[in-house]
């Protein structure tokens, strides 16, 4: 079992210590990206609000591709529905989403704009 543990649970955080490893900037005793594709369970947060070029698409692509077929759980959150998901992400990628996930939506009153008002 994998004991990989990534502080920082957003998606820039995960990104940016996936392109430091891609692009050499990193330790290189470390392999993040295997560590985080054979997580026992990897959990994405914010999906969406990384900056989104070439490699970070490229590497969700991957990292969800891999996960599915390895049948490793992964929880994806996101604020983006699905005809936000069809125009950020490659078609590859949304079909995974969602076609291998269960939508879970939980809708509310934003805590932090309530907060705000008091």
């Amino acid at each position: 079992k994998s004991s990989y543990k990534f502080k920082g649970a957003d998606i820039d955080r995960l990104m940016e210590k996936l392109e430091k490893e891609h692009f050499g900037r990193r330790n290189p005793d470390e392999n993040e990206k295997e560590a985080i594709i054979n997580a026992d369970l990897l959990i994405i947060d914010d999906l969406g609000a990384e900056v989104s070029n070439q490699f970070t698409v490229s590497t969700i692509y991957s990292v969800l591709n891999n996960r599915i077929s390895l049948g490793l759980p992964t929880v994806i959150s996101t604020n983006l529905n699905q005809t936000e998901l069809n125009a950020r992400y490659w078609d590859r990628i949304t079909s995974r989403i969602l076609g291998e996930f269960r939508p879970l939506v939980f809708s509310g009153s934003d805590v932090r704009k309530l907060k705000l008002t008091e």
